[in-house]
């Protein structure tokens, strides 16, 4: 991910492809197009397509065809708004006063209702599976009811009763996040930048809520090597508890690169040494979770079912002990782990970390864009909460339209409720915070904001 050289940042060549693949198709991109009146009714989204509901009084997402998804629209105040009916179905937002029903399909995922507001579960239809809606300030939310179960569909609850949803008490509730990592280099630069006062009421100390440390190394037998002196590891343990701030222990496989087929030796030929490995790491740092932060640039999906295994394995043990489990991710369906992988370990994974960092803005195209990342999140089954949009601690300055280029800029964008359909976590690569604007009050102040989940819309 992450070493600023390398990482994400490496895969550029890959990353300009699929950018302009992404933009030749045209149907995977999640409509923008809004309409404003006393009602307002969303398209039907054909084979694979996207339909958005609009924005009015009463908002009704369309229906979607083979594979489509349909996304119901934002009411207004007072209003109404309904998710669709198709294979997958996510409920809009309801206004202030508002009420957000989710749609009947193959996964219905309830909206967030606004202040006031009443948020409802959609239906699943056959081997769906239903997801309650997050209530705003004062509001209420209400689980849906999942369907008949259909033979062959992974992604329904009462196929795999072991399998709990991302709601139950076996994944802990965590609200917004506002994750950083600390790298094993620049210690001196991550430990002022962390101490840093910004002059007004919000700072590092008391708005970062997950600290996850990159200082453990993959080995292809299980084991797991520490790349920092102990030292290291105590100041992050104390700060965190210090500050409550939850501490992760973040295990990386960059060895002389990202190393693919050293991480998929641990997790899918010694899952079991693995996992013991890093539950060990657990207990002797007092953690409160683990980050996996394991990166391929391999054609295709290669051990995408044995990462899931794993994933599951030991995002249970973590949950067995009150503890969490982030996955570090690509923002689109190129390189280990991808978007299409994220559906696999909903239930076993509390956060996902999209590292598109500085691809990614509120006037992006296609994947590259605030809300597209989000409807993906929210149709492969994960709470709002639970996804963090990436973005990059080393520049000030990234993307274009929007509502500008600045870091405020770009945090505004999450919190307008413009760009996004409803409040996000993010994640921010690194903890040095160099770039231009990251340690000013204002920044600061805006994050916290996205920490107590607030949004305009």
């Amino acid at each position: 991910m992450h070493d600023r050289q390398v990482g994400f940042l490496r895969v550029l060549g890959t990353f300009v492809v699929a950018l302009s693949l992404s933009n030749a198709c045209g149907s995977e991109s999640p409509a923008n197009n809004q309409n404003t009146g006393a009602q307002s009714g969303g398209g039907a989204g054909g084979t694979g397509g996207v339909s958005a509901g609009g924005t009015g009084g009463v908002s009704t997402g369309g229906a979607a065809g083979t594979g489509g998804a349909a996304t119901g629209g934002a009411g207004g105040t007072g209003g109404v708004a309904t998710g669709g009916t198709g294979g997958v179905v996510a409920g809009g937002s309801g206004g202030t006063g508002g009420v957000s029903t989710g749609g009947t399909g193959g996964v219905s995922t309830g909206g967030a209702a606004g202040a006031g507001g009443v948020a409802t579960g959609g239906r699943g239809g056959t081997g769906g599976g239903a997801t309650g809606g997050a209530g705003g300030t004062g509001g209420v939310a209400t689980g849906g009811n999942a369907g008949a179960t259909d033979a062959g569909r992974t992604d329904s609850k009462a196929d795999d009763a072991a399998r709990p949803d991302s709601s139950d008490a076996g994944s802990p509730a965590t609200g917004f996040r506002v994750m950083t990592w600390v790298p094993s280099y620049s210690q001196t630069q991550w430990k002022a930048a962390l101490e840093t006062d910004t002059g007004g009421a919000h700072s590092p100390r008391n708005t970062i809520t997950h600290l996850a440390t990159q200082f453990f190394q993959v080995q292809s037998d299980g084991t797991v090597k520490q790349g920092v002196s102990d030292a290291d590891l105590t100041w992050v343990s104390q700060y965190t508890k210090k500050n409550g701030i939850k501490f992760l222990v973040c295990i990386h496989n960059y060895i002389a690169d990202w190393d693919w087929a050293v991480a998929s030796s641990a997790f899918a030929n010694n899952k079991t040494k693995l996992v013991d490995s890093i539950m060990a790491l657990v207990d002797k740092w007092g953690a409160d979770g683990v980050d996996i932060d394991f990166e391929g640039n391999e054609s295709g999906d290669p051990f995408r079912t044995e990462f899931a295994a794993f994933a599951k394995d030991l995002g249970g043990q973590l949950h067995a002990k009150g503890k969490e489990l982030t996955v570090d991710v690509f923002p689109y369906i190129w390189n280990q782990p991808n978007s299409n992988w994220w559906k696999d370990w909903v239930g076993f994974v509390d956060g996902v970390n999209s590292m598109g960092y500085d691809a990614l803005y509120g006037g992006g195209q296609s994947w590259a864009a605030y809300r597209w990342q989000q409807d993906t999140a929210l149709a492969a089954g994960y709470r709002s909460d639970q996804f963090d949009m990436g973005m990059p601690g080393w520049t000030g300055t990234w993307g274009s339209g929007g509502m500008g280029t600045t870091v405020i800029a770009h945090l505004n964008e999450l919190l307008s409720g413009n760009y996004n359909r409803q409040p996000t976590s993010v994640c921010i690569w690194d903890a040095q915070f160099d770039g231009a604007g990251w340690l000013s009050q204002e920044t600061w102040d805006a994050l916290y904001k996205i920490r107590t989940g607030q949004m305009a819309n």
